[in-house]
């Protein structure tokens, strides 16, 4: 289930929509690493093969993730972002309920 943005999303000019797009795209990056490592390892132990590139494979990309998790939390200027967060459609359900039963005026 996607996550709606409460306005209409801008990554330029929305510092909210941009911290969380960096840190999706950090999680993003490290289920991809964690998925790739673990099969090339486990295929080297299966296979009993001699892969000697693979520890600088795994331990490079680790590092260039641990670059990306320094900047994203704690390097980048997220300090103009308000405390929007996605809504999700649970809540954009209970959202919209809440205000079809408020009063106008």
């Amino acid at each position: 289930m996607p996550p709606f943005w409460p306005r209409e999303p801008d990554r330029k000019n929305d510092t909210a929509f941009r911290r969380f797009g960096d840190r999706v795209n950090l999680a993003f990056n490290i289920a991809i690493y964690a998925t790739a490592a673990s099969s090339l390892w486990f295929f080297k132990l299966l296979m009993y093969q001699d892969w000697p590139w693979l520890k600088n494979l795994t331990l490079g990309w680790l590092g260039v993730i641990v670059l990306q998790a320094i900047y994203v939390l704690a390097i980048a200027d997220y300090s103009d972002a308000d405390d929007t967060k996605p809504i999700f459609k649970k809540d954009k359900d209970k959202l919209a309920d809440e205000s079809s039963e408020s009063p106008e005026g």
